[in-house]
């Protein structure tokens, strides 16, 4: 369990492009949902899940639509039996249709009807949880990163999208580590 107000103020120096009202806002919910999914959670599975979604959102902390919405990209195209696209939405913009209905297998939600339910808080961030902790996207998962023998958020990129912006989204990581430790709550 986390103190809300610290874990805020210890992020001051995070480049987040909403106010702080906003910001407290969201990251509020993101503390919430992750006590509902695992009030046990590793503070390096969290740090990693925040780093990831302020990069992923454009340092907004929203779930957002990919810009262009897939064009140019094979996940792109408008499937022919639903007539969704499923380009990149959410906090670590899910695409292909495979990874829409893996989430909605696991999260009870309909996301091959409905792919902007992604957009939507009380779906982004479990979808987040569970795909990055599953390994839902590339095979690797947090686990393979952050265990008794290491703490790689450089690697940990490789969970969504190779290593792109990799040493970017691990300085947001250590941030937001410290941000978690400082505000831990005894149990």
């Amino acid at each position: 369990m986390y103190d809300h107000a610290k874990f805020c103020a210890a992020l001051t120096h995070v480049p987040f492009r909403l106010g702080e009202p906003l910001r407290a806002s969201h990251a509020r919910i993101i503390l919430e949902a992750a006590a509902r999914h695992d009030p046990k959670m590793d503070a390096r599975f969290l740090a990693y899940e925040f780093a990831t979604a302020l990069w992923e959102t454009e340092f907004t902390l929203l779930p957002i639509r990919e810009f262009g919405e897939g064009r140019g990209h094979p996940y792109g195209l408008r499937d022919p039996s639903t007539g969704e696209i499923y380009y990149g939405r959410g906090y670590v913009q899910t695409t292909w249709k495979a990874n829409y209905d893996k989430l909605k297998k696991l999260l009870r939600v309909d996301l091959i009807a409905e792919p902007d339910l992604l957009l939507e808080l009380q779906y982004a961030a479990p979808a987040m949880f569970v795909a990055m902790e599953q390994g839902l996207y590339t095979g690797k998962k947090l686990a393979d990163y952050f265990n008794a023998h290491e703490e790689d958020p450089l690697r940990a990129r490789r969970i969504i999208n190779g290593l792109d912006r990799a040493e970017e989204i691990a300085s947001l990581y250590w941030s937001f580590k410290h941000a978690l430790v400082s505000a831990e709550v005894s149990a």
